[in-house]
């Protein structure tokens, strides 16, 4: 497999996802205070069964994997593309009709909204 370096230096993928997620959830609370969106607070706030320590909770934990295999990379990727319809979110009705997720490209030949590289060139290249 290729190796690949990033633009975030000495930093881990945890420690910058975990760095995103406290700035977007501070975001995301102070924009929802400021337009009195009482309902999208108290959906913050009764996420509170993952952290009884915070008034409201944006995202579940962070859990950052190291990708070493391509199995677990299509793995990983399988999920990123069923989540959308899973029982829990609803937000599409088949995954390439989720607007945000590169399940159109893989499963429709469509583009997504952003663009993305093919994984498959990478895994079957080497």
């Amino acid at each position: 497999m290729a190796e690949y370096h990033s633009a975030i230096g000495t930093h881990t993928v945890s420690s910058v996802a975990q760095s995103f997620g406290s700035f977007t959830a501070h975001r995301l609370l102070e924009a929802a205070h400021h337009a009195s969106d009482v309902h999208l607070l108290n959906t913050f706030a009764g996420r509170q069964d993952q952290d009884h320590t915070k008034e409201h909770q944006v995202w579940q934990p962070i859990q950052a994997k190291n990708i070493f295999t391509p199995e677990f990379l299509l793995e990983k990727l399988e999920y990123l593309h069923i989540n959308p319809v899973a029982k829990q979110w609803q937000l599409a009705t088949t995954r390439s009709e989720y607007p945000y997720s590169s399940a159109c490209y893989y499963d429709a030949g469509r583009p997504p909204i952003v663009e993305v590289d093919d994984i498959r060139k990478f895994i079957w290249s080497g």
